[in-house]
């Protein structure tokens, strides 16, 4: 066989076949609910959320706080309205989310 274009070496690679991982399943069913819900969504907000849980018996005990940019005294009243336990107003930082969080841990921070 002669030099040239179209007469090259040919290489073949030979590799293991591996399963691919599987995604990664918190075992824990609440972990799979969405957690975060804008109050001001137009579908449900979170004033409309809010007034759900308090209507069912079985979420009697959910600790529901409000993180959000509103802040006036009118959002805040609003808030307590519809049934959330606190209102906390963008940005928060750690100590005080943790100090509304706390209740809903058993007052653990």
């Amino acid at each position: 066989m002669g030099e040239g274009l179209g007469r090259g070496a040919t290489f073949e690679i030979r590799l293991p076949l591996i399963e691919r991982p599987r995604a990664a399943v918190d075992p824990r069913p609440e972990s799979r609910l969405r957690r975060l819900l804008d109050i001001g969504l137009p579908v449900m907000n979170g004033y409309e959320l809010a007034q759900r849980f308090r209507s069912t018996p079985e979420l009697a005990g959910v600790r529901l706080v409000a993180l959000t940019g509103y802040g006036k005294s009118e959002d805040q009243q609003r808030t307590k309205a519809a049934g959330f336990d606190e209102h906390l107003v963008k940005p928060v930082d750690a100590a005080t989310l943790n100090a509304a969080l706390a209740p809903a841990a058993g007052g653990k921070q």
